[in-house]
């Protein structure tokens, strides 16, 4: 029998015949493809999306400033054992980014004219890294402890007495080159000129000059003469507000936190766990079968 199989098969393949197709499939009888399906553990949310940053990349923002120096030892904002009235006046810088930001040719100033009595720093050559923070302070006859650059280079390293920030001083030449504490601002600006973000504080010396900056952000800071302002987060509609207004685990028991700025948490928000429906309107009973009104 097995010879005879073997023989037909043979005489088929001489005449070219084609084999015997194979039994179709019905598409209906088909087994239907295997899709992947993602299982979330009972009440489990999406995470929230990151807020918008307000800056964009390369840019840094100012995060906290100590326009209006506190009397007494509580103003000695930098540490050297004494207070003075403009020397410890300071500006916070954060970088907001995952990457790191080149600061070099950034400047901080003020609503003075150049040629009398600007506040006025410009970065040196440094690499500030992601989530970083510089502060620079006016630092007329201040004494330093720890690293601390300036104009001409910056510090070799961070700084232990400032939450391991990065720390420069303007070297201000005057007591009188100093924020005004009743209206005045601080301006970053990038490199080529770019506004990046003004805070102001009060009643502007002019009026026509503030309004013909337009920075991508205009901040305002409350009025305040016994604390810093800081800014309570990243976002846009992130505000200013006086630092003693913080809580307490943010630094709000003290005048101001120089290297130590952190956002606000954002508020929580009542999420309904994963399959679940909201409740009828009362009066509504469902249906037994569907469990819709």
């Amino acid at each position: 029998m097995i010879v005879e199989l073997l023989v037909s098969a043979c005489l088929l393949a001489a005449r070219g015949d084609d084999p015997p197709p194979a039994e179709a499939v019905d598409p209906v009888d088909a087994p239907a493809p295997t899709e992947r399906v993602e299982h979330s553990a009972p009440g489990a949310s999406k995470p929230a999306p990151a807020p918008e940053i307000a800056v964009p990349y390369p840019h840094p923002m100012i995060v906290e400033v100590l326009y209006a120096v506190p009397t007494g030892a509580e103003g000695d904002a930098n540490g050297d054992g004494r207070r003075h009235v403009s020397g410890d006046e300071f500006v916070e810088i954060h970088n907001p980014h995952d990457r790191p930001i080149q600061l070099r040719g950034y400047k901080l100033t003020d609503s003075n004219p150049a040629d009398k009595g600007q506040v006025r720093f410009v970065f040196p050559l440094f690499e500030l890294p992601p989530g970083g923070v510089a502060v620079v302070f006016n630092g007329f006859q201040c004494s330093w402890f720890g690293p601390v650059g300036d104009e001409k280079a910056a510090p070799p390293a961070a700084n232990d007495r400032f939450e391991g920030a990065w720390v420069f001083t303007m070297k201000a030449s005057s007591q009188y080159v100093a924020f005004s504490n009743t209206g005045d601002h601080v301006l970053l600006t990038a490199p080529d000129g770019t506004a990046v973000q003004r805070v102001s504080w009060g009643e502007p010396k002019d009026r026509a000059a503030f309004d013909r900056v337009e920075p991508l952000i205009d901040d305002v800071a409350p009025q305040a003469s016994k604390c810093s302002v800081q800014r309570d987060g990243l976002a846009r509609v992130a505000a200013f507000r006086t630092h003693l207004d913080l809580p307490y685990d943010l630094g709000g028991d003290k005048p101001f936190s120089p290297g130590r700025w952190k956002p606000l948490p954002e508020p929580k928000k009542k999420t309904e766990p994963a399959g679940t429906q909201a409740a009828p309107p009362a009066g509504v009973v469902p249906d037994a079968q569907s469990g819709t009104p």
